[in-house]
């Protein structure tokens, strides 16, 4: 069977109008608003230690990612409840050690996924076997939303 298009009489009459007239019917699409979303980020880090103490600062950031990512049980129910990992919030600095207010801060966050590739590249250590390259994705979410006081700078708003 041939392949060809089956058009609507509506699309037919969208195509000569747009060829006699070179218009086209606005399809007064709207959106309804509902609520914003709470924000998400992905931070890619690509780890390469030169010495052995750079190998055991990388593990140990690993580490807490991990650590702080993960609930832990609340003693006293025998492992029935969890209390909910840990929450920070974080902004970028300069190279003078002040906050940089042409980046973005974030309110609350939790790590929502954390990724760690030991070999981006093929597998390849050093001598000792840590590996010559680590890639870390870190996946945050905030829990609480941004408004728009937040950002008013006559209020003292950030960029957030």
């Amino acid at each position: 069977f041939p392949s060809h298009d089956i058009h609507t009489s509506e699309d037919i009459t969208n195509i000569l109008q747009f060829g006699l007239s070179g218009r086209v019917v606005n399809p007064q699409m709207e959106m309804m608003y509902q609520s914003p979303n709470f924000r998400e980020f992905t931070f890619d880090f690509r780890l390469i230690p030169r010495t052995a103490s750079d190998t055991d600062k990388i593990f140990n950031i690993i580490r807490h990612f991990k650590y702080f990512s993960a609930p832990t049980f609340c003693g006293a129910t025998t492992g029935r409840y969890y209390v909910p990992p840990a929450r920070f919030a974080f902004s970028f600095f300069d190279n003078a050690g002040q906050p940089n207010d042409y980046l973005f801060r974030s309110k609350q966050c939790v790590v929502t996924n954390i990724a760690v590739d030991y070999a981006p590249n093929g597998y390849a250590t050093h001598s000792d076997g840590s590996p010559v390259e680590v890639r870390l994705s870190v996946q945050l979410q905030e829990t609480a939303m941004i408004t728009a006081a937040d950002l008013d700078p006559d209020e003292g708003g950030f960029n957030y």
